[in-house]
């Protein structure tokens, strides 16, 4: 059951940490989940040192000595996680899954309040860092941003992709209405053609403020009929220049791909990360990802959500068996493509209340259909910085990161569904350094 508004606000508020310069704050946990992929991936009874929002030092309590100007938070009994990472949503404020309702309303900004009380309920599961994937008007993820970075709100880490990138007619159109208002709208991207206009959209963009780019390199989403899925948007020669124009000003490209056509065709011509992927296992999915360096994303959320609405999206008997054997297939391919050596991050693809605020439950799907604990740990915090370009400076529990850290009442090491209860979390910290996105790597 959804809250209120009210009670969202008071839970955040009273569980988020906001640290501040020159704080210096001990943190006694009984267990640390580090994040690592490897390597002290699980300690015990700890001493996290955080000095001016950074984590400063990690050591047995049993050797420390607490100094006398430090606040001490009690996590003897608890579980110490690095801040999560969703790295794949829409903080747009959408109202419902329908297009008129949603980009045909009175009031459009409405949608930053809107979209502000999901934030907050992304954040209110232990995600400190969010990354917007566009739909409606890139001002308010925008201003969502800014009132948290610059007027104290309390919310997680927003970065946002401006404008969603399609071709004329593309995956951005809405085939309920006339391509003439779509194109006036522009309700889930903009569109534009040709290498010229495509980089002069880039630099729109990253001008305006985007911390990445996010474009549509294929038709259709999880449920959508071959006709649709089968069609490639954009040419090789557009996609280069995107990845290009975005590569010469030190950003980062992300596609929408929904069969390995598209994955293909992203990656092929250098985008650096993967959303969503093909629903069905294909085995040279993960041998492409290897081979061309680009990351994954694997929304495995929305399969499970689709299979929910299966009586209003009107699915048939086969579409829903399809669906059933995503969410397994999906996972086989997670755990190849970590074998593999595949960034492999996290993100759900969800949008508004009540999606949002249940975006860990991507981390219990995962779980469930066979890919190992720790492994889904590191997928949602070290991996998924990595992906985005945040590694350096948040994602793991260790010295010189930031202090981005949540409190668990359990063990999710032991039982991942800890992290889908609001209530489990118990403590958010969050340093006041804002940090940019890292550029892409040379492939």
């Amino acid at each position: 059951m959804q809250c209120s508004a009210i009670d969202l606000i008071l839970q955040v508020t009273g569980k988020v940490v906001a640290l501040q310069p020159d704080q210096k704050v001990v943190i006694r946990a009984g267990k640390v989940l580090t994040g690592r992929q490897s390597g002290g991936r699980v300690l015990y009874d700890q001493a996290v040192v955080v000095e001016d929002g950074v984590i400063s030092a990690v050591m047995d309590w049993g050797s420390f000595v607490i100094p006398l100007e430090a606040e001490l938070v009690d996590a003897s009994d608890s579980t110490l996680m690095p801040g999560l990472i969703e790295g794949h949503c829409h903080v747009t404020g959408e109202r419902v899954c329908d297009p008129h309702a949603t980009h045909l309303e009175a009031v459009g900004d409405a949608r930053v309040l809107r979209g502000l009380l999901d934030v907050w309920a992304v954040m209110n599961e232990g995600f400190t860092t969010v990354f917007s994937m566009g739909h409606g008007n890139p001002n308010h993820a925008a201003a969502i941003r800014e009132a948290v970075n610059g007027e104290g709100f309390p919310g997680p880490r927003i970065y946002h992709c401006g404008w969603a990138i399609s071709q004329t007619a593309g995956h951005g159109n809405v085939r309920e209405w006339s391509y003439d208002l779509v194109k006036s709208l522009k309700p889930r991207s903009l569109f534009a053609d040709g290498p010229y206009q495509l980089r002069a959209v880039v630099r729109q963009n990253l001008g305006c403020g985007a911390d990445f780019i996010k474009i549509y390199s294929g038709e259709g989403g999880f449920t959508a009929p071959e006709n649709i899925s089968r069609r490639l948007d954009f040419t090789s020669e557009e996609i280069q220049a995107i990845v290009d124009e975005a590569h010469r000003q030190g950003f980062r490209v992300a596609s929408h791909c929904m069969t390995l056509a598209h994955a293909i065709h992203a990656a092929e011509n250098g985008v650096d990360r993967v959303e969503h992927g093909p629903v069905l296992y294909e085995p040279g999915f993960v041998h492409m990802l290897r081979d061309t360096g680009a990351s994954w994303c694997p929304t495995v959320s929305q399969l499970w959500w689709a299979l929910v609405e299966r009586e209003s999206r009107r699915l048939s008997e086969s579409m829903v068996s399809r669906l059933e054997r995503g969410l397994a297939d999906r996972a086989r391919t997670i755990v190849e493509a970590l074998e593999a050596g595949v960034t492999v991050g996290f993100g759900t693809d969800n949008r508004m209340r009540p999606k949002a605020g249940r975006n860990a439950l991507e981390f219990q799907l995962m779980a469930s259909h066979g890919v190992p604990t720790l492994d889904v740990i590191s997928i949602g915090t070290v991996l998924a910085a990595r992906m985005v370009g945040l590694e350096p400076h948040l994602g793991t529990v260790e010295e010189g990161k930031l202090a981005d850290l949540i409190v668990v009442d359990g063990d999710p090491e032991k039982e991942i569904a800890v992290l889908t209860q609001p209530e489990r979390i118990t403590r958010i910290l969050k340093s006041y350094r804002q940090v940019h996105l890292d550029p892409a790597a040379k492939r």
